[in-house]
């Protein structure tokens, strides 16, 4: 299983739902800390609020953000 698989299968556990898979801009504007934390890893800046990516799924595997950071944001956001 991928990293991104791996990670979507916790996530749906907790909620039942993909939030990898929802539109970037509504799990932005829903959970702004997701934002500050990629924010912090070099991903997009405070002008560009990284819309033009679909999904988180995109977010990740564009910037190679490893396993442990998958791990990170879904403890970071705690749905």
């Amino acid at each position: 299983m991928d990293v991104v698989a791996e990670s979507v299968s916790v996530m749906k556990r907790r909620e039942d739902r993909d939030i990898f898979e929802e539109p970037l801009k509504e799990v932005l504007e829903r959970y702004p800390e997701i934002g500050e934390f990629l924010r912090e890893r070099g991903v997009g800046c405070e002008g560009c609020p990284l819309f033009h990516l679909a999904n988180l799924r995109e977010v990740f595997s564009c910037y190679k953000l490893s396993r442990e950071e998958f791990h990170k944001i879904l403890l970071k956001i705690e749905i």
